[in-house]
């Protein structure tokens, strides 16, 4: 009877796919939920903003009238649901936008979303931002940027061919910063390195300090780098239960859906949440966890570690 309605969830999660994604690290007889198999979407519009609903939340993937569009003033939600992502070319090549605020519900900046925005010289970054895409600032006017703790993944060329950027801080120690993240593609240096004319700020012992060192850059430290108690850290780990990936306190299928996510790439767990299912102990998430998760939820093992 388990086994019955195993097949069931999982040949319910299959129809909705239009392809099932093999991760490499895998052998092709592990079924993959697919993220795409998480629910339906439709495609709509508010304001200016046209975007993809789903039942969780919101990804904007376009402006209307990128032509004249001067301020992008990305709202928190829309229709009640938190707006999560801004989907890669969203903003490419805006000719007259100057200026960008983002909201704290926003997880992902994808790639290339704010390509070729040369006139674009303010952009504010939310506190609840964890991944900047490649290329996703590439060749744009910005002076100046902020990236927030909460970033954990700088991409490759995320700020590349920024010719007026100087000062870039990032408040994360731990932040995975890609090849060439900030750096002139037309200017070399003595050592024939991509240059970069301006500041990296970050705090000592960071990867921000190692990013500035690799490629000779001007490096200052911030005053002391964030200290988590231990406190803290035992409270965060309370709250997020061992099969809670998505962290919202219930055990259900958007905790599968997640983990498919997190492997695919399309969306970067904090490291409680990490911990919450690494299920096989390989430091990262993957459909094998995934599977694991689904025949717990449907009664055909009583153990994780299965």
């Amino acid at each position: 009877m388990k086994l019955k309605r195993f097949c069931a969830v999982l040949s319910a999660l299959c129809m909705v796919c239009t392809a099932v994604p093999v991760l490499p690290e895998l052998v092709q007889s592990t079924p993959v939920i697919s993220a795409s198999a998480e629910e339906e979407y439709t495609y709509e519009t508010y304001e200016i903003w046209s975007y993809k609903k789903y039942a969780d939340h919101i990804e904007i993937y376009s402006a209307e009238d990128k032509e004249n569009i001067t301020e992008a003033n990305i709202p928190a939600e829309i229709e009640g649901l938190p707006v999560k992502y801004i989907r890669s070319f969203a903003f490419t090549s805006c000719p007259n936008l100057t200026s960008v605020t983002l909201p704290d519900s926003l997880t992902t900046i994808e790639q290339s979303a704010f390509k070729d925005c040369l006139t674009l010289t303010s952009v504010t970054l939310p506190d609840g931002l964890t991944t900047i895409g490649g290329l996703a600032f590439f060749s744009s006017g910005l002076t100046s940027v902020t990236i927030p703790e909460s970033v954990t993944s700088i991409e490759h060329n995320a700020f590349r061919v920024c010719s007026e950027l100087t000062s870039v801080t990032i408040e994360n120690p731990n932040c995975e910063i890609g090849d060439m993240a900030y750096t002139i593609c037309n200017e070399m240096d003595e050592n024939n390195n991509p240059y970069f004319n301006g500041t990296i700020y970050g705090y000592e012992g960071s990867t921000a300090q190692a990013y500035a060192e690799k490629y000779d850059y001007k490096f200052e430290p911030l005053d002391s780098a964030p200290e988590t108690s231990e406190t803290e850290s035992e409270s965060t780990a309370e709250e997020i239960k061992p099969d809670d990936s998505s962290g919202d306190g219930k055990v259900d299928i958007l905790d599968v859906i997640t983990i498919n996510k997190a492997a695919m790439g399309k969306e970067t767990l904090p490291p409680e949440q990490l911990k919450a299912i690494d299920f096989n102990q390989n430091g990262k998430p993957d459909s094998e966890e995934s599977l694991t998760l689904l025949k717990y939820i449907v009664g055909l093992i009583d153990d994780l570690s299965a």
